[in-house]
């Protein structure tokens, strides 16, 4: 479905003299993809985990959409097709949006012209209706003033710390075990939270195995820093963070959320669809599907302890 900002000229190209062909820059990402791949996997002594399951992970839902905006012969349908499947991934988070702009922009495209604005985020409700903690957010000094009031960061416990290379820098995933400062409905969880926060381009670290206990994280302009103990740290230039933890909605911030949240029938839907099913013939589809199943197993390098038997390189 085109955006109405978008709308096609009989040329079949998006409005402005300077927007790019839809169908171009889709089909560019797709290639991007596997050169960030390629470059991931190239060098042991660099190998950028990350950066090759995020790749790979772009095409899980969009695959099929762009075969089959290249699979149509009118060139005004394939510009319709193609631009729909570019709203509709640029709508998945605002991590991909920017990865669709930095990828686009590399490929030697300014896909600004081609993308409706970000929609507005609305917290998710799981199945039983109650209101989900955010997905991952930077972490700033008003995302730690959220936290306190309702997590004990000086209570909490390292249950988990991974520190790799990603190419020419280090990445760290923190997790903590944090109790909570609100009660929890009766029957509810009674294990800690869970606390993640994911460290890109790490300076520092330093840990020490038998001092786990309390942690304080500190943001500030030139980078974040993570304290954890009476020695350990950890330093980067950027961090993020999400809460796993079913009885959020109990919390301070939880309450908020809900209170502004619309109940699990009545949330909008996205104002960019999905793109429109069609139908490919017989040898697209095959290609399309042998692709998919490639990138599938490509992104299984996201376990950690399977990562080095996925033939990144050869597949």
């Amino acid at each position: 479905m085109t955006p109405p900002a978008a709308s096609l000229p009989p040329d079949g190209s998006p409005e402005g003299a300077n927007s790019p062909s839809a169908m171009a820059v889709l089909a560019a990402l797709l290639d991007r993809s596997v050169i960030q791949i390629a470059e991931a996997a190239a060098d042991a002594r660099r190998y950028d985990r990350e950066a090759i399951r995020a790749a790979s992970d772009v095409w899980d839902n969009n695959l099929f959409p762009l075969f089959r905006a290249a699979h149509s012969a009118r060139p005004r349908k394939r510009e319709r097709r193609a631009l729909a499947a570019l709203t509709w991934m640029a709508g998945i988070s605002e991590r991909r949006r920017r990865w669709m702009t930095e990828q686009a922009a590399a490929a030697g495209y300014d896909i600004g012209p081609l993308l409706s604005s970000a929609e507005p985020y609305i917290p998710g409700r799981d199945s039983r209706g109650h209101v989900m903690a955010p997905l991952p957010r930077a972490v700033t000094a008003t995302c730690v003033e959220e936290l306190l009031p309702d997590y004990d960061l000086a209570a909490a416990e390292v249950s988990h710390l991974r520190l790799e290379r990603a190419g020419a820098d280090l990445t760290a995933l923190l997790q903590l075990a944090v109790p909570r400062r609100f009660a929890v409905a009766e029957g509810g969880a009674v294990d800690p939270a869970l606390l993640n926060v994911s460290l890109d381009r790490v300076t520092e670290a330093a840990f020490d195995l038998s001092d786990t206990r309390g942690a304080v994280l500190d943001p500030r302009a030139d980078g974040i820093t993570v304290s954890v103990g009476a020695g350990g740290r950890l330093r980067a230039e950027v961090a993020e963070y999400w809460c796993h933890d079913r009885s959020w909605y109990l919390s301070a911030a939880g309450r908020r959320a809900d209170a502004v949240t619309p109940p699990r029938g009545e949330r909008p839907g996205r104002l960019n669809p999905p793109p429109q099913e069609g139908r490919l013939g017989p040898d697209a589809h095959a290609a399309a599907v042998l692709l998919r199943h490639v990138m599938w197993e490509i992104r299984s390098v996201r376990y950690p302890d399977e990562a080095d038997r996925v033939p990144v390189r050869a597949l």
